[in-house]
C-alpha cells in the first residue's frame, strides 16, 4: 500500500473532518477574543482586558494542544515515515519527479508540514483578529 493510501484513507474519515472543523472553530474563537480584549484595553478598561487577554492565553494554549492531539499527531501516524517505501520511490525516480519526492521524504521525516500547518492556524486566527478589530473600529 502506497504512502498516499495511508493519509487518504485517514483524511477521508469522518473523525478527521469533524476535528478539523472544531480546530477552526477553536482558533477563530482564540481571534475573537484577542480582538475583544485588544478593543476593552483600548477602550480604557485595562484591568477588564487583561483578564480576557489571560482567557486568550488560557484558549488558544488549549486549542494548539487540541490541533496537535487530534490532527497532526494522527496524521502523522498515518503517514508512516519509517516505511521504507519513502526511501524507495527516490531511488526508483529520476530528474525533477526524484527531487520532488526527496522534498517529501524530507519534509515529512523532520516534521515541517505540522508546524508550518500549526502556524498556519495561528495566523488564520490573526486574521480573525484583525478583521474584528477593524470591524469594531479599533
Amino acid at each position: 500500500m502506497k504512502k498516499t493510501d495511508f493519509i487518504l484513507d485517514h483524511v477521508v474519515k469522518k473523525d478527521f473532518i469533524e476535528d478539523l472543523m472544531k480546530a477552526f472553530g477553536w482558533v477563530t474563537l482564540c481571534g475573537a477574543i484577542f480582538s475583544l480584549s485588544l478593543s476593552t484595553i483600548k477602550a480604557g478598561s485595562v484591568l477588564v482586558g487583561l483578564l480576557v487577554f489571560g482567557l486568550f492565553l488560557l484558549l488558544s494554549t488549549l486549542s494548539l494542544v487540541y490541533v496537535c492531539l487530534y490532527l497532526f499527531i494522527p496524521l502523522d501516524n498515518s503517514m508512516y515515515a519509517g516505511d521504507p517505501y519513502w526511501d524507495e520511490e527516490a531511488k526508483k525516480l529520476s530528474g525533477v519527479k526524484r527531487l520532488t519526492a526527496i522534498i517529501k521524504v524530507i519534509i515529512a521525516k523532520n516534521k515541517i508540514l505540522y508546524i508550518t500547518a500549526s502556524l498556519g492556524f495561528f495566523f488564520y486566527g490573526k486574521l480573525v483578529a484583525d478583521f474584528l478589530a477593524a470591524s469594531l473600529g479599533t
